[in-house]
């Protein structure tokens, strides 16, 4: 992941990201218990230069009120009050984002006093995009996926709309390029210069993040409790 800071961005404001530089790192993660302890590994310089972003799952048997209680105490016991983004894109009702679930994710990481971005994409619901205008204190994070990139104008258009739903300035908005999985890297370095380069306000945004990642298709002929090197290909 690459991240960018507007340099004439007071963050001030907002105990919500650090001050970003081009190896400022933003792991998307689940907050299961071997990610959280990882992150309770860090050291101090290190936390310095992460910000995590938490996509918050399911999990069976537990009411969303039980479980975003229980994700975000465990949250705060890794990470204490240093800034995160926050998404729940994961909880959806009929296809899409569920709102509630959000309201209440977000509520609960509120009573945690964590120091929270919520993060949002421009395909969600007006509903959810209410929820998030009540929770921007510290701005806002946008996903952007290589769909989003098809018009440029409407690119552009969308998200000045959604900046003001929710009430945010793009001063204050964080960008992040998100790739997915990425099977061909050589190919998408260039989809990533060319999106870089046409995304609407560049210098303005708070922070621009690239997100993309790769996993070995199997673990099974692997051995356990080790630490194993995977050759980049």
């Amino acid at each position: 992941m690459t991240t960018k800071r507007n340099p004439a961005t007071n963050l001030k404001h907002a105990k919500a990201v650090t001050d970003f530089g081009h190896l400022h790192y933003v792991p998307v993660l689940k907050p299961k218990a071997g990610e959280l302890w990882a992150l309770e590994q860090t050291t101090l310089a290190q936390q310095k230069c992460i910000t995590p972003l938490f996509e918050i799952h399911r999990e069976n048997g537990k009411t969303v009120t039980q479980h975003a209680a229980k994700v975000m105490a465990n949250i705060k016991n890794a990470w204490e009050d240093r800034p995160i983004f926050l998404d729940t894109q994961l909880f959806e009702l009929a296809g899409s984002a569920d709102s509630n679930a959000a309201s209440i994710i977000f509520q609960a990481a509120s009573a945690e006093n964590l120091a929270f971005v919520p993060a949002t994409s421009l395909n969600r619901s007006q509903q959810y995009q209410a929820i998030i205008a009540n929770h921007t204190q510290r701005g806002v994070m946008i996903r952007l996926g290589p769909a989003d990139f098809y018009s440029l104008s409407s690119l552009q258009a969308q998200l000045a709309a959604l900046l003001l739903q929710v009430g945010v300035s793009v001063s204050r908005a964080d960008i992040l390029l998100d790739y997915g999985a990425v099977a061909n890297s050589a190919t998408q370095i260039q989809a990533i210069q060319n999106h870089i380069n046409s995304l609407p306000n560049l210098s303005g945004w708070r922070t621009v993040t690239v997100a993309g990642g790769a996993f070995p298709s199997s673990l099974v002929a692997q051995p356990a409790h080790q630490w194993l090197g995977v050759p980049r290909e």
